[in-house]
């Protein structure tokens, strides 16, 4: 179980840490969302994109673990 998460932190926590940390220092750090306040609907698009490539890598590599997954999951 550690591995699964090691390995899918190790891979994959980039994509979501990436847009968590534009939306702080964007937001907090520069008031973005106040000036640009279209800026919000993309954001929330690829941070839903980079949550999703989170699960994705997470439950490849879970396939170690409960052996196959079907793709459409």
């Amino acid at each position: 179980m550690q591995s699964w998460l090691k390995h899918t932190f190790q891979e994959a926590a980039w994509a979501p840490l990436a847009v968590f940390c534009f939306y702080a220092v964007a937001a907090k750090g520069f008031n973005v969302y106040i000036l640009y306040p279209w800026l919000d609907m993309p954001t929330h698009f690829v941070g839903g994109i980079a949550i999703t490539y989170f699960f994705r890598v997470g439950t490849v590599h879970a396939q170690e673990l409960v052996g196959s997954i079907p793709r459409s999951i």
